[in-house]
Formats: C-alpha cells, sequence, structure tokens
C-alpha cells in the first residue's frame, strides 16, 4: 500500500498554470531587420506550427516533470505488513559498578564482573516488552545505551564493558542522579532502577540517599543488590531501596545473583499491550530520479533544436 505524508502539497499542481494565465511575460522586443507588410502573419503562422508540432513534446515533458516533483514533495511512503510490538510502558535502567574492585574473583574463579554481565544479560534478554537502558559507573557515571526495545544492542554493550571504563572508585550517588535526569522527564507512570554495586560510595559530587529522595520525589523506583562479602555498605543500599519504595538484594555469588533476578522478574512483572507498527519505507527518491532524467530529456531536445 502506498501513502503520501503530505498528500495537501498536491494543491500546487496547477500553479504553473496559473502563473502563465495572470502573469503574462515580460514584454520581448526585436529590431527586424527587414520590415515587410506581411511579416506578423508569417511570424503567427510559424509559431503555430512550432508549438503544434515541435513544442508539444517538451510542454508534455515539463509537466510530467512537475508532476513528478510535486509527488515527491508529497513523499510517497510504502507500508509493509502490520506488526504487533509488545509494549508495556515501563522504562528500566540498569546501572552496573565498574570499580577496580568488581574484578575480584569469587571462589568459581569468574570476576564479579564477568557474572553480573551473564546474570543482567539473561535478565535484559527477558524483558521483551520493556525499554531498557545501561549506565556504568565508578568515580563518574555515564549512559552506555539509551531506553530503548533495542535488547540485542544493550547486551552488546554490557558485554564490552571493561574495569576503568569509568576510573577506579565507587559513586553510587552519581549514578542515581544520571538516572533521574534520564527518567524525570518520561512520559511513563512506572519507571525503575536497578543498581548493582560490590562497594561503598567513595566517590562522586551526589549523596546516594539525597539521591534516593529526589528520585522518590520523581518516582522513581529503586532495586539495590549488594554484590560482595565485606565491602558494600549495606546500610545505605537498604535505606536507598526503603526510601524509593523498592528493595535490596544481597548476593555473594553467580547463583544467588541470578535467584535475585528471578524474583526481579517475579516483583516487577511485564503487564504485556501491544501496538501495532507498520513499517514505512520513502519512495520520493524514485521520483525525483525519474524527474531529473526527464529534466535532462527536455535539455537535450532543446539544444538539438537549437543546433543550426
Amino acid at each position: 500500500m502506498i501513502q503520501f505524508a503530505w498528500s495537501w502539497l498536491f494543491i500546487l499542481l496547477p500553479l504553473p498554470w496559473l502563473v502563465r494565465r495572470f502573469f503574462p511575460p515580460a514584454a520581448h522586443q526585436v529590431q527586424n531587420a527587414l520590415r515587410v507588410p506581411f511579416f506578423e502573419r508569417i511570424h503567427t503562422q510559424e509559431n503555430t506550427v512550432n508549438v503544434n508540432k515541435n513544442n508539444l513534446l517538451l510542454y508534455i515533458l515539463l509537466w510530467i516533470t512537475w508532476i513528478l516533483l510535486i509527488s515527491a514533495a508529497a513523499r510517497p511512503q510504502l507500508l509493509g505488513t502490520a506488526i504487533e510490538l509488545p509494549v508495556t510502558g515501563r522504562d528500566l535502567l540498569v546501572a552496573v559498578d565498574l570499580s577496580d574492585s568488581m574484578k575480584e574473583k569469587l571462589p568459581d574463579g569468574q570476576t564479579r564482573l564477568k557474572v553480573v554481565k551473564q546474570v543482567i544479560g539473561d535478565f535484559i534478554g527477558a524483558r521483551k516488552a520493556d525499554r531498557i537502558g545501561l549506565i556504568l559507573f565508578a568515580e563518574k557515571a555515564y549512559v552506555q545505551t539509551p531506553l530503548t526495545f533495542d535488547r540485542r544492542t544493550v547486551k552488546i554493550m554490557l558485554d564490552q564493558a571493561k574495569i576503568g571504563f569509568a576510573g577506579r572508585s565507587t559513586a553510587i550517588g552519581d549514578a542515581i542522579g544520571l538516572s533521574i535526569k534520564r527518567l524525570r522527564k518520561r512520559q511513563t507512570k512506572n519507571r525503575v532502577l536497578i543498581l548493582i554495586t560490590d562497594g561503598s560510595n567513595n566517590a562522586g559530587v551526589a549523596n546516594p540517599i539525597q539521591a534516593a529522595e529526589w528520585a522518590a520525589e520523581t518516582g522513581i523506583r529503586i532495586y539495590t543488590i549488594g554484590f560482595a562479602i565485606k565491602e558494600k555498605d549495606e546500610k545505605t543500599l537498604q535505606n536507598i531501596a526503603k526510601i524509593t519504595n523498592g528493595q535490596y538484594f544481597k548476593a555473594q555469588d553467580s547463583l544467588s545473583l541470578n535467584k535475585i533476578y528471578q524474583q526481579l522478574d517475579k516483583i516487577e512483572q511485564q503487564i504485556v499491550e501491544t501496538k501495532t507498527f507498520r513499517p514505512k519505507k520513502e519512495l520520493y527518491i524514485w521520483l525525483l530520479s525519474l524527474a531529473f532524467l526527464l529534466s535532462l530529456l527536455v535539455l537535450i531536445i532543446k539544444v538539438y533544436k537549437a543546433t543550426p
């Protein structure tokens, strides 16, 4: 199915005729070298013959070119088959700690960061109806992936994260602050941050508790996950979750971390709705190309006619 996004532009089709009809051409005087009594009659007859025989093709080509240009400006689009997309109307950010301590190895020989990547990657892959975003933080916090339905890209960007990308220490408050900045202007009512860290706040500008209060005022719910044995500041993480009506979880290995994300699946259940989407393919380039070729043809004809 083909549609025109700006179909109102077709009202411009008669514009060349209107200009010619109501705005006569400028006077063009030519000094004749030879005056004859019947010159005007000869001139009129020659022009009539030229218009009827020679210029008719140019006239038609120019009108076709004009129609093609207006049609291209109206943005013709080819509508694809309707696709149903599952959506929940929920925005979910995942903030991952990349401080030095995340390279510590667990009893099974894997680093904390590697385990987090595996478990969070599976969790992200299961959020089929959520908009997912990824924030990485250490001494600084930055957005690795903005909110998107493209779960595959979010997982790839998570896999590419390395220790030291954002410094060596831990700025939990700044990570929460950046999340608020990304979520507060969203129109969705359900906005969630999952923050995973293995340390205590020892860097950054924002105080974690104050940042949590700002998040609560904005309607953002925070689930905190402490992934360590001794280093983490459990009290702060518990308070952050409590202030924002979220929940705190404690993980010490890959098994416990995986169980936490299974719990989150139950707590943050996906209320799936469907929206219909029809992909659109712009076709104006084909009309413009054809108009350009016809313009060249008109030019060639005029040059050919002008050649003695």
